[in-house]
C-alpha cells in the first residue's frame, strides 16, 4: 500500500483574495524523494526520511542481501559505492562533494526522459525552448534540495559510517525496464526500502525513477506540477521553479 507524500506545491489565499501559488519548503518525505533520486538512496538514510510505516519496516527486515547478479544491479551497487566514497572524503568541502556527486549522477540518470515522464500529458504544451528550460530548472531544483541534505548529513560522521546499502534483487518491468530493489541499513534506525527503475538507453542502464518507501518520485512530482500547469500553464510552472531556485 503506497503512501502519498505531502504536496510541495500548494495553493494559498492572498490578502487580496486572489489565489496564488508558491513553492513551499520541502517536507521531510518530499526531500527524501528528491535526495534519494540523486543520491541513490544512500544519503536518504542519514535522517531525511520520516520513520517508515510498520509494513515497510517488516519487508525491509525480511529482505536478504546478496551480490549483484546482472548489469543493472552492478550499476546501482557501483554508483552507491562511489557516492559513499565521496561522502566519506574528509578532504572535500560540502560544495565540492555536491559537485562530484552531480558529475557522477548526471551520467547515470536520464534527465531528459525523467522530465518527459514528470510532465506526462503536459509535455506537448511546452515548446522546445520551454522544455529545455524546464529540464535545466528541474535539475537545479533537485540539486538544491539534496545539496542541503548533504551539508546536514556530513555534519554527523557517525551517521555516515553507520549507513550501508544492500541489494535485495531485481525484476523485469514493461518497456524492457528493470527495477532494482535495495535496502538502506542504518544503525539504531529502521531500515529503508529504496527501489530504482532503470531503462536501457544507448546500450547503458539509466535511472528513470526512484521509489522510496513506496513513494515514486515521478508520480509525486507529476501530480504537483500538473496542478500548477492546469491553472497557469507551462510558464507558470517555470516561473515557480525559477523563483524557488533563486532563493535556494
Amino acid at each position: 500500500m503506497k503512501r502519498n507524500a505531502p504536496p510541495e506545491f500548494a495553493m494559498h489565499q492572498s490578502h487580496d483574495s486572489s489565489i496564488t501559488r508558491r513553492l513551499r519548503p520541502a517536507s521531510a518525505a518530499t526531500t527524501a524523494l528528491a535526495t534519494s533520486a540523486l543520491l541513490m538512496g544512500v544519503l536518504v538514510a542519514g535522517g531525511a526520511l520520516l520513520p517508515p510505516p510498520a509494513h515497510a519496516t517488516a519487508v525491509a527486515e525480511a529482505g536478504t542481501a546478496r551480490e549483484p547478479a546482472n548489469d543493472a544491479e552492478r550499476m546501482i551497487q557501483a554508483t552507491a559505492d562511489e557516492l559513499i566514497g565521496i561522502v566519506h572524503d574528509a578532504a572535500l568541502e560540502p560544495a565540492a562533494k555536491r559537485a562530484k556527486i552531480e558529475d557522477s549522477l548526471y551520467g547515470k540518470a536520464d534527465f531528459t526522459l525523467i522530465s518527459k515522464l514528470v510532465l506526462a500529458r503536459s509535455y506537448s504544451k511546452f515548446d522546445d525552448a520551454q522544455r529545455t528550460e524546464f529540464e535545466k530548472e528541474f535539475r537545479s531544483y533537485l540539486s538544491s534540495t539534496y545539496g542541503k541534505n548533504i551539508d546536514t548529513y556530513t555534519e554527523g560522521q557517525a551517521s555516515v559510517d553507520d549507513t550501508s546499502m544492500q541489494l535485495l534483487g531485481s525484476h523485469d518491468e514493461t518497456r524492457g525496464d528493470m527495477t532494482v530493489q535495495t535496502k538502506i541499513v542504518r544503525k539504531g534506525e529502521p531500515n529503508v526500502l529504496v527501489n530504482y527503475r532503470l531503462r536501457r538507453i544507448d546500450d547503458a542502464w539509466k535511472i528513470i525513477d526512484v521509489i522510496a518507501e513506496g513513494i515514486s518520485m515521478i508520480s509525486n512530482l507529476r501530480s504537483q506540477f500538473q496542478e500548477i500547469i492546469s491553472s497557469s500553464g507551462p510558464e507558470g510552472l517555470l516561473r515557480k521553479l525559477r523563483e524557488k531556485n533563486a532563493t535556494s
